[in-house]
């Protein structure tokens, strides 16, 4: 097999692993959503269903091809590559995992500030699923090996192409709604962990896509009357009749 031919294999079994792994990743994250997801329009879903594909692909395809790639052009060595893969995949999920549970009780994803809080029983938990993330990705690799390294039709840029159009769609609908203050959409994102949604709202407002103020109006009634339907039992009642009051006997 020659260099290049080996560079050539070295990055699409790159990519296959990469994909393989953001469908795990996917799984991990129903984990913010509690087992249900908080949608309520025909465009939040056709969001989270782009949002999730694209991010979960982005969140595991962007930092292998980083760390990856130089190492490819410099020492393009398979066990080397499979190493280095193995162990940022089993750190990903073992921190995935760790602020799943954060998520689960404070809804704060791990920040610099979090970090600081936590005991080290959630370090000790993150420590054995990193074991368990090496054991399979491990096995995962060697599957993904097995599947390149057969001849086959090569479907890779069709499924590039997929994922690609879920990436631009979801920051699409991202862009416009965070310009119309469209929080059913806006708010699904903030649940996935390491997500930044593009924001373009004086691009919206010149093409005329999205009135901001009126949209900001909008929103601002839909939370009030949110508001006050939620707290309907929890509202102050003022008396219904004028007060009396008796002067009595004086003090005096």
């Amino acid at each position: 097999m020659s260099e290049a031919m080996r560079r050539g294999t070295l990055l699409r079994w790159t990519g296959w692993f990469a994909l393989a792994n953001s469908f795990v990743f996917g799984l991990v994250s129903l984990r913010y959503f509690g087992g249900s997801a908080p949608v309520d329009s025909a465009l939040a879903w056709v969001y989270l269903v782009a949002v999730y594909i694209g991010h979960h692909v982005l969140l595991t395809t962007v930092p292998l091809f980083l760390l990856a790639t130089p190492l490819i052009l410099v020492w393009p060595r398979r066990r080397a590559v499979t190493v280095l893969a193995v162990v940022l995949f089993a750190a990903m999920i073992a921190l995935m995992m760790l602020d799943s549970l954060l998520w689960a009780q404070s809804r704060f994803h791990i920040n610099a500030l979090t970090m600081k809080i936590l005991g080290w029983q959630s370090w000790v938990f993150a420590g054995f699923i990193f074991a368990l993330g090496l054991f399979f990705e491990s096995m995962l690799a060697r599957a993904v090996w097995n599947w390149v390294q057969k001849p086959k039709c090569r479907r890779g840029p069709l499924v590039g192409a997929f994922c690609g159009l879920m990436v631009l769609l979801s920051q699409g609908i991202h862009a416009w709604a965070d310009a119309a203050y469209y929080v059913p959409v806006t708010g699904l994102g903030q649940m996935l962990p390491v997500y930044k949604g593009v924001t373009a709202k004086s691009f919206m407002t010149k093409t005329g896509l999205v009135d901001i103020k009126a949209s900001r109006e909008r929103e601002m009634a839909r939370r009030m009357s949110s508001g006050l339907a939620s707290a309907s039992g929890r509202l102050l009642k003022y008396p219904q009749n004028p007060l009396q009051c008796d002067g009595g006997e004086g003090l005096n």
